[in-house]
């Protein structure tokens, strides 16, 4: 802004004096004139005038300014407050809300399936565990098969809770190649089970009048538990290791003690003990699987009993046949007889394969074709491969051949 100009000097020349010099001292100065004091009173008037115009001017300014600073900071304020911004805030909030939400719950819901799926591994691990040890072979070979079982499932990342030493003497336990011999896992879909095992109510009734239970006494003393069958007054049907163990250099067994129909404690036919037995050369001899079989020869006939007709079939007739399978599973209690049901699923020229569920202690049990008076033995259930995969000795002609020869020969028995 300009610089204002003092109005003593202004006066000065009004008042006709001389102007001041510009290199010296102003004149010496008389009185001031009346009329001279009236106009510096209105000049004075005047000024005061002006400065308060100013000021007001600049309070007028100030207060524009606040004005319009406060209105900027209502606008401001207003585009967040009014009903489509709390609107879109609103909606702002819910989608990160939902976001969280979803996030979290999705989070929960798979800690929870993670839990659920380790508890079921767990005791689906359990069940695994369990199954390894229902083995069909009793004694110390039955010891091997249930660690060969483990080590089987373990390796297969079934069992994870077996590593390590534990892992490492089961290994040692169940010797090179171990091949497992396992009992299902009753709760698998579609398979057979435990459940499809059905008891046999009145054992007196042919067929099963003719199904025995066979305890046996091996040369070391250990207890096994099988099954057989009556083709012959003194003849009892049943695989060649429930009477000739091939471990330890192998043999025929001490003695069996023969049940024809036992329901419990009841033993309407009474019992017997052997200790004379045939089994195929091929099973004595050389362990050949698709031959082990053998009978037991009784002293005396059991009074009452009838016997099971053997039949040789030709593959036509015995493909997607039903069989049944009877026998006394360690997996009942009671010494109770069982049944179970399936269909042929192979045949070759010395097995026949089914898929039912069975139990050690039903080994050596007829596989039977037919019903009722018609029933008769076409296998001889031996051996357990796993998921309900069975299979038994075909009754073909070689096994029926030495099944004559020893019905034959059952007043002249091989001596042990």
């Amino acid at each position: 802004m300009p610089t204002r100009v003092s109005p003593q000097f202004e006066v000065a020349a009004t008042a006709g004096t001389d102007p001041v010099p510009a290199d010296g001292p102003p004149p010496a100065q008389g009185p001031t004139p009346v009329n001279a004091d009236i106009e510096l009173q209105k000049l004075e008037l005047e000024w005061q005038k002006l400065v308060q115009d100013k000021e007001l001017k600049e309070r007028e300014l100030d207060l524009r300014q606040k004005e319009v600073e406060l209105k900027d900071a209502e606008l401001a304020r207003g585009r967040w407050t009014g009903p489509l911004a709390v609107a879109v805030v609103a909606g702002i909030v819910g989608l990160l809300g939902a976001f969280v939400s979803t996030n979290l719950n999705r989070q929960m819901e798979q800690e929870k399936a993670e839990k659920s799926q380790e508890l079921e591994r767990q005791k689906q691990e359990g069940t695994l565990i369990l199954n390894a040890i229902k083995t069909a072979t009793p004694g110390e070979k039955g010891k091997k098969q249930i660690a060969g079982n483990l080590v089987f499932f373990a390796e297969a990342g079934l069992i994870r809770s077996l590593d390590g030493d534990r892992l490492e003497k089961l290994r040692q336990r169940a010797g090179p190649d171990p091949i497992p011999v396992l009992v299902p896992p009753s709760g698998l879909a579609a398979s057979p089970g435990e459940e499809d095992l059905q008891a046999v109510q009145d054992t007196r009734q042919f067929p099963w009048n003719t199904v025995c239970r066979i305890e046996i006494t091996a040369d070391d003393d250990t207890q096994w538990l099988a099954t057989g069958c009556l083709i012959a007054p003194r003849i009892v049907l049943t695989t060649g290791h429930s009477i000739y163990m091939r471990d330890g250099g192998g043999g025929f067994v001490k003695q069996v003690r023969v049940t024809p129909g036992q329901n419990g404690n009841v033993k309407p036919f009474g019992e017997q003990t052997a200790t004379r037995f045939s089994v195929s050369e091929g099973w004595s001899t050389h362990g050949h699987e698709d031959q082990n079989y053998g009978v037991i020869i009784l002293p005396t006939p059991f009074k009452g009993v009838p016997s099971l007709k053997f039949d040789s079939l030709p593959d036509a007739e015995l493909t997607r046949t039903e069989i049944v399978l009877a026998g006394y599973p360690a997996a009942k209690p009671g010494d109770t007889m069982w049944l179970t049901r399936g269909n042929v699923t192979g045949v070759s020229a010395d097995t026949i394969r089914y898929h039912v569920f069975t139990s050690g202690g039903m080994s050596g049990g007829p596989v039977l074709i037919g019903q009722d008076r018609q029933s008769r033995v076409v296998g001889i259930h031996a051996y357990n491969h796993g998921f309900n995969e069975r299979s038994a000795i075909r009754i073909n002609q070689r096994v029926a051949a030495d099944l004559n020869r020893w019905v034959a020969e059952s007043n002249n028995p091989v001596e042990k």
